[in-house]
């Protein structure tokens, strides 16, 4: 079915070169179409809506824009693995990539950044679960990208380098799930290059939660990043489900008891 366009007056569908994808997506700003392949992705834009980036990750089935669009993470069930005699170099995959699913890209420079794997440390590779997407989970201003390792832990990892921040993940114990808080209003003016004020220095927040154990509520605690600060926290009692999730510019928390 043809993918229509509004500002192109085009349908892709019917353009040879954008023939055979298997998906397509919007980046979040509507900068860029993305259309997924065998080979790997595709980004296009401008006004004609020409080729403006690709990423060869072969079998790719999932896609993830960071919010400013500078970032891509893509996801395949497959492994991945690189043949001898593959080309090297920094948009292509390398034998210290071989066996993850992950993958972490430069939108502007097409250029790798890192892999992950979606088996966790102590993990057995042959246990069946369902997997969380995306599973990198993007600070508001693309500073930062985290993930969750269930019940132990959060690595959050800084930009354009990946080094892990601080060199050290965020030890929760229990802890179930986690979100970026967005951008504020107020956040977003300080942040203008444009404004003639002082720019002020403000730091993004994440939420967490861990789950009721025997003498011990769950718990949502709001800490703020880069200073790991604990803004608030909040006990909850005969919880047994809490869902963090952004919606326009707000954080919200569902509880299920």
């Amino acid at each position: 079915m043809p993918i229509l366009l509004p500002l192109a007056s085009t349908h892709l569908g019917e353009l040879q070169e954008w023939k055979d994808f298997l998906y397509v997506a919007w980046s979040p700003s509507g900068t860029y179409v993305a259309t997924l392949h065998r080979q790997g992705v595709r980004l296009w834009g401008g006004p004609s809506w020409k080729p403006q980036q690709r990423f060869a990750h072969p079998l790719v089935k999932l896609i993830d824009f960071s919010p400013c669009e500078n970032y891509l993470v893509t996801w395949s069930n497959d492994p991945i693995v690189v043949p001898e005699g593959a080309v090297q170099g920094p948009q292509y995959f390398s034998p210290d990539d071989e066996g993850n699913n992950i993958a972490v890209w430069d939108i502007k420079s097409g250029d790798l950044l890192r892999t992950f794997s979606t088996q966790y440390e102590g993990e057995s590779a042959h246990v069946k679960k369902q997997m969380q997407w995306p599973a990198l989970k993007w600070s508001p201003d693309d500073k930062f990208v985290a993930r969750l390792t269930p019940g132990q832990m959060i690595s959050v990892h800084e930009l354009p380098s990946m080094y892990l921040h601080g060199k050290k993940s965020i030890k929760i114990e229990g802890v179930a799930d986690f979100e970026w808080c967005p951008l504020g209003d107020r956040d977003r003016e300080d942040a203008d290059p444009a404004n003639v004020r002082a720019p002020k220095k403000s730091e993004n927040m994440l939420v967490y939660w861990t789950p009721e154990v025997v003498n011990q509520p769950a718990r949502v605690t709001l800490i703020g990043f880069p200073t790991r600060a604990v803004l608030r926290q909040k006990n909850l009692f005969n919880v047994t489900e809490v869902s963090c999730f952004e919606k326009i510019r707000v954080l919200c928390v569902l509880f299920t008891v």
